[in-house]
């Protein structure tokens, strides 16, 4: 079996884990509504699509800026009241830094592409304008 027709099985059977799980909530929801409970906390979770690294490893692995590159800029944070789902305060502090190091800023304004196509333009300009006043010098005006 070729190694695409393996990930595409593998895929697609992730995806079935995950929709026989959102079954299984919305059976558990529509039950408890017809019931007039509030809904229960879920118990069984999908699967993981993609296996998470822990967060020593995600930092190794980001992407580093290139010498030479702008500082970059500060991500403005609002301060979360609760972490979301077992995630600590300081795990969400980590996060906020690791976006904050590698966030850049646009590496192309267009005020610089519209410069640089107004410099190029005039630059032919002058160059096609050096091309004919040599050639009429030198091949036009001495033969008259």
């Amino acid at each position: 079996m070729s190694d695409r027709l393996a990930e595409l099985l593998r895929q697609k059977q992730l995806l079935q884990e995950h929709l026989n799980w959102l079954d299984q909530e919305i059976a558990r929801t529509a039950t408890s509504a017809a019931l007039g409970a509030p809904p229960p906390p879920s118990v069984a979770k999908p699967a993981p699509a993609v296996t998470e690294k822990p967060p020593s490893e995600a930092v190794a692995d980001a992407p580093v800026a290139p010498p030479g590159a702008s500082a970059p800029k500060p991500v403005p944070t609002e301060p979360r009241p609760v972490a979301p789902e077992g995630k600590s305060e300081e795990a969400m502090r980590m996060a906020d830094e690791i976006i904050a190091r590698y966030q850049q800023e646009e590496a192309i304004r267009p005020e610089d592409t519209k410069r640089g196509c107004i410099v190029l333009a005039s630059a032919v300009f002058v160059i096609l304008a050096a091309i004919f006043l040599v050639t009429y010098v030198l091949f036009y005006r001495s033969h008259q």
